[in-house]
């Protein structure tokens, strides 16, 4: 069985773990062997192999107030930056539970996961000794020229608050595209299984009742640093709207692509020894 490295034990990380041993290659897991907190009200589009039912857990209400230059506005300051309003249709959106996905996939790779302490100067130790590297880590930890390589990014704050008391059919995500002066000043609201999150793109004012929590929206790089090396997730590749269950799916098509390689080579030999 061949070894895949994988850079990362978070979602991302671990659904890429999934991907590569479901196609019969050993995952191989760099990171510090701590779970990944998840942050905000988030979820999954789409089920996963052995992690989550085919049938949704829950439906997500998606309600868009205003416009998407308003919302753009409010986001990146420009009206005319690309935000993806038009990525979901108002109404109920198919939903499994990201939270309980993860813990299951923490459970399965666990005893694959490597402690190590990953930046540009250590990665060199897996890149040698592995031929299929994916990564899910931030793209600026792999990086060994800056400045003259740029990571553009938007900065945001997250207002979170656990509330048990949510019911399980009142999921939904409000996207707000209210000019300015209208409504509140978050960009977007969203509340998941009992869990709520207030996005914002500038810093909203102290507030004890909930818990801040600050962050980047990636937006793009420069970086070309270490080539061979497959970058996945938002953060690997460090675009936005890159969803979790990409990863799953990007690294099932380069592993199958890998696979359909090495079977026409290996008929092409006995091709060749039986002539």
């Amino acid at each position: 069985m061949s070894e895949v490295a994988i850079l990362g034990s978070g979602p991302s990380g671990l659904m890429a773990a999934l991907a590569a041993h479901e196609l019969d290659f050993a995952p191989v897991i760099y990171s510090h062997k701590v779970p990944s907190k998840i942050y905000a009200a988030m979820f999954l589009h789409r089920s996963l192999p052995w992690v989550t039912n085919n049938i949704p857990d829950f439906n997500v209400d998606v309600i868009k107030m205003g416009t998407a230059e308003e919302y753009a506005r409010r986001v990146y300051g420009d009206p005319t930056h690309p935000v993806s309003w038009d990525k979901f249709e108002d109404g109920q959106t198919p939903a499994w539970d990201l939270r309980r996905a993860y813990e299951l996939l923490y459970k399965i790779f666990e005893r694959n996961i490597v402690e190590y302490s990953i930046d540009a100067t250590t990665v060199n130790g897996i890149v040698n000794e592995h031929e299929f590297v994916f990564s899910s880590i931030p793209a600026t930890a792999l990086c060994y020229r800056r400045p003259q390589h740029f990571f553009n990014y938007q900065p945001i704050w997250v207002h979170l608050l656990e509330d048990p008391d949510l019911s399980a059919g009142s999921n939904m995500m409000y996207y707000n595209g209210d000019p300015p002066k209208v409504g509140y000043d978050w960009y977007r609201y969203s509340q998941i299984s009992g869990h709520r999150a207030w996005e914002f793109s500038k810093e909203p004012e102290p507030n004890d009742d909930y818990e801040l929590v600050r962050g980047k929206k990636p937006l793009g790089t420069t970086c070309t640093c270490f080539p061979g090396i497959h970058r996945i997730g938002r953060l690997g590749k460090w675009e936005k709207q890159v969803l979790t269950h990409h990863c799953y799916e990007e690294v099932r098509d380069a592993l199958l692509h890998v696979r359909e390689k090495r079977s026409a080579s290996s008929r092409n030999r006995h091709r060749r020894h039986a002539g």
